[in-house]
């Protein structure tokens, strides 16, 4: 989504449009917020189908988010209270004693307000949605809310790898010594087989995504929510081309993830419009060892363009994933 497309937002949405787009991002209230935190890790918790075809769950309870499996309530096929819940309680309760010094935001969709006791036990600042999320989106894409704070380090996670954060959090701060704005992890996905989401071309799409959602890091303001209005909103109206020709492919291809709510959407943002703009203030980029995709080699020849200071470190072994 280049600024021609970011303008045309601006200027042709009409008001009951720029409503709709800006209500997915609006915070109800705050709780437990830390100002004098100088570093934030940012997380999203919600509860929703990962895929708007597949309906709604009921209004979530404690009891049901417990009893999931039981009721045949799973997302993804992962109970919401043992996969997202419990390991965000007990990763924000150890980096409360590790860490005191950074603050563990969580953007809480507005029906799992029943949670707020329980998060302001293990020390989260809350920031309540007014939303509840569609399906997957918006709600995947409130933690990026957080890369419009200004003089502060922000670290992307997800609810379940909030055990893992640690050295995540200290790849953001590696950035300022460095000279970088941002660190990002690259998604080498397999392609994506289209029983959800590509009917019409009955055929596989492109998955890899520069940046994994859940690893990433920034030093330097973005103007988020701005971008994410726009990105929805162009979506919606067409004018961001889902299709890729590769070279040496006589077959145009999808890209994963572009359907509006649906899962990876998140991740269709950013490869469309974070990346693009991030890439500018210099990027560190950690790549598992052994992992290799076609589109690998232009991401790195992109964002050493866009800035020539960025950086590449290898890590972890062979097979590895979510380090």
């Amino acid at each position: 989504m280049d600024d021609d497309m970011r303008e045309l937002y601006l200027k042709e949405a009409t008001l009951p449009e720029r409503d709709e787009m800006a209500s997915y991002f609006r915070v109800k209230e705050k709780h437990g917020e830390r100002p004098e935190a100088k570093h934030v890790i940012a997380c999203s918790l919600y509860w929703k189908h990962a895929w708007l075809a597949h309906g709604d769950f009921p209004v979530p309870t404690r009891e049901l988010m417990k009893t999931a499996e039981k009721n045949d309530l799973m997302k993804r096929g992962l109970e919401p209270w043992s996969h997202y819940v419990l390991p965000l309680l007990r990763g924000a309760a150890a980096m409360r004693l590790s860490r005191p010094d950074i603050a563990f935001r969580i953007y809480l969709a507005q029906d799992l307000s029943f949670l707020i006791p329980d998060l302001l036990e293990v020390g989260c600042e809350i920031y309540v949605m007014e939303h509840n999320s569609l399906s997957h989106n918006p709600g995947a894409m409130w933690r990026l809310l957080a890369l419009e704070e200004t003089e502060r380090l922000v670290t992307i996670t997800d609810s379940d790898r909030a055990g893992n954060v640690l050295s995540d959090c200290e790849r953001t701060e590696s950035l300022s010594n460095l000279g970088l704005g941002h660190w990002r992890i690259p998604y080498f996905a397999h392609d994506v087989e289209s029983e959800y989401h590509y009917s019409k071309w009955n055929k596989r799409s492109i998955g890899y995504r520069p940046i994994m959602m859940c690893q990433m890091g920034s030093r330097v303001p973005i103007p988020a929510q701005r971008l994410m209005e726009a990105c929805i909103w162009n979506t919606k109206r067409g004018n961001l081309n889902p299709e890729v020709l590769l070279p040496g492919c006589n077959n145009v291809l999808p890209v994963y993830g572009f359907v509006w709510p649906d899962y990876g959407y998140d991740e269709w943002f950013a490869l469309t419009s974070l990346y693009p703009r991030i890439a500018v203030n210099g990027l560190l980029t950690f790549v598992a060892i052994g992992a290799n995709a076609p589109m690998f080699s232009l991401d790195i020849e992109y964002v050493t363009w866009a800035n020539p200071q960025s950086e590449m470190v290898y890590f972890g072994k062979v097979g590895g994933c979510c380090p």
